[in-house]
């Protein structure tokens, strides 16, 4: 379990890294990239923090994940399944 939450810790990192620093590669200054790149970690490195904290990485990604309508349906064919 520890691997997933560290993917998933991981991709909250990444997020604001890769954003920031194509900011900076579009704006074809080296000392520019160089400072949103870094931003980027350090804001990466908060919100992973922050919603590992608060939220929890499983329960955060279970929310972006879940999809309402899919939800309805699997109940309806498992009680169509548990009926016989």
């Amino acid at each position: 379990m520890w691997l997933v939450k560290f993917f998933y810790w991981l991709h909250l990192l990444v997020v604001p890294v890769l954003v920031l620093g194509l900011a900076g590669l579009i704006a074809g200054n080296e000392m520019l990239f160089a400072v949103l790149t870094a931003l980027g970690i350090i804001i990466g490195i908060f919100l992973a923090e922050y919603v590992r904290r608060k939220i929890g990485l499983i329960r955060f990604f279970g929310g972006q994940f879940n999809d309402k309508e899919n939800e309805a349906v699997s109940k309806a064919n498992l009680m169509r399944l548990l009926d016989f």
